[in-house]
């Protein structure tokens, strides 16, 4: 058996494997798209409001930790205790704010509103997936090309490549960090579209605090919105009234525009750097005429 068919075998395995890879890959990417989409479907539709720690209660016998309880206030003027996943120990003071979910008419049912809790299920698959589909193309690519076929790039340009794609992803993380801080200092509630002024859509919410307010969204498109649709509003406690309507394109359209071109940078530094040069084709000597 010849070195030149011992290479042909590897060759093909590396493109079977990088094949594989990028199929599971792709399986992932889709699981967690299709559970993000759940989620984003469910979260559309929940109560969003601000409680607060009441108290820690010991975890259950034969069981470590502690079990936050949090109050938070219902639309009749009520109070709801609500009990989220035991901590190993107690880290927050009574009294801090807690983003909380529940659906619609079910304070009882509310669980925390963290968004890493909410979209971990759907963002490891997808982030995972994309991670090994880019591993099975960089396989894909890697067999050795000729210098005439596909000229390797120079050093500085795939090292451009891979420094753009970092500073691009440190870029969206930076953005994805700041919506998260302020989707939880501002509380959110459920409200509804009860009329319009001119084309703008007037708004009623409850707040947290049971006070009902009436407001008018100036800042989105004319006739974005009808009577009798409900809407998601962010509001300050220090002014409800200032209220705005978010929508999740609204609210997530930077980082997630960020996310997208620093995988499309990182999978060219990626491709680049997968181009080997190969030796250069035998050239037959000329044969002198007799």
């Amino acid at each position: 058996m010849s070195w030149r068919s011992v290479d042909a075998g590897c060759l093909e395995m590396m493109r079977l494997f990088g094949l594989i890879l990028i199929v599971a890959g792709g399986i992932f990417i889709w699981l967690g798209v299709e559970e993000g989409l759940a989620t984003w479907q469910r979260m559309d539709k929940v109560e969003e409001v601000i409680g607060q720690l009441a108290r820690y209660d010991p975890a259950p016998a034969g069981t470590e930790g502690f079990i936050p309880v949090v109050k938070l206030s219902v639309p009749d003027g009520g109070t709801v205790e609500v009990k989220l996943p035991p901590v190993d120990r107690p880290a927050a003071a009574m009294g801090v704010p807690v983003r909380l979910v529940y659906p619609p008419g079910r304070p009882d049912l509310a669980q925390s509103g963290d968004l890493v809790a909410i979209w971990s299920p759907s963002a490891l698959p997808a982030g995972g997936g994309f991670l090994v589909f880019l591993l099975g193309f960089a396989w894909l690519t890697a067999p050795r090309r000729r210098p005439e076929d596909l000229p390797r790039l120079p050093w500085f340009v795939r090292a451009g490549l891979l420094a753009a794609g970092l500073a691009v992803t440190v870029l969206a993380w930076l953005e994805y960090q700041a919506v998260v801080d302020t989707l939880g200092r501002f509380p959110h509630s459920r409200g509804e579209v009860v009329g319009l002024e001119g084309t703008a859509p007037v708004v009623r919410f409850t707040t947290a605090d049971g006070v009902s307010i009436d407001y008018v969204d100036h800042t989105v498109e004319p006739g974005a919105f009808q009577p009798g649709e409900r809407v998601t509003v962010g509001y300050s406690k220090s002014d409800p009234a200032g209220a705005r309507i978010e929508r999740f394109w609204d609210v997530w359209s930077t980082p997630a525009t960020l996310g997208a071109l620093a995988a499309i940078v990182l999978l060219a530094a990626l491709y680049a750097a997968s181009i080997r040069r190969g030796k250069p084709r035998d050239v037959p000597k000329p044969t002198a005429l007799p």
